[in-house]
């Protein structure tokens, strides 16, 4: 029997000691539900990113070993939901507009910072697109 859960994605990995199976979390609350998956895992769970909304069908299977009973519960499929996904296209645009205004506002600062150094003009533009360089954040790494 299926069943579903509705939570925020919180990471994936493939298991050393559990024979390589890959595992899923999803946290609930404040509780974190883990899946088992059989195959590698793939790309559309690669994509989610840690916090984003998703919807998890899951099968369960109680297993025993020896007098010990565990339940097992194997993925059948993960999706983020779709309030994360028009969430995700509007927090994109907001976070590429604040960049954009962090360039701007640093490439400022820089070409004040070589103006005062040098005190010319032409000097200063090449010394401040170098300062640029070294000072920027990647958006990657940017908040």
């Amino acid at each position: 029997m299926e069943k579903e859960i509705i939570g925020k994605f919180f990471g994936s990995g493939r298991s050393k000691k559990n024979e390589g199976k890959s595992w899923v979390a999803v946290e609930q609350g404040e509780e974190k539900v883990f899946f088992t998956l059989w195959e590698e895992i793939p790309l559309e769970i690669k994509k989610l990113k840690k916090g984003d909304e998703v919807k998890a069908v899951y099968e369960e299977k109680i297993a025993r070993r020896g007098e010990r009973t565990f339940t097992n519960r194997i993925l059948k499929s993960i999706e983020p939901t779709g309030q994360a996904k028009a969430n995700n296209g509007a927090n994109q645009e907001d976070k590429y507009t604040r960049y954009r205004e962090y360039q701007n506002q640093l490439l400022q600062e820089c070409y004040e910072d070589a103006k005062a150094i040098t005190g010319e003009n032409d000097d200063a533009k090449e010394i401040a697109l170098a300062l640029f360089e070294k000072r920027c954040t990647p958006l990657a790494y940017y908040e």
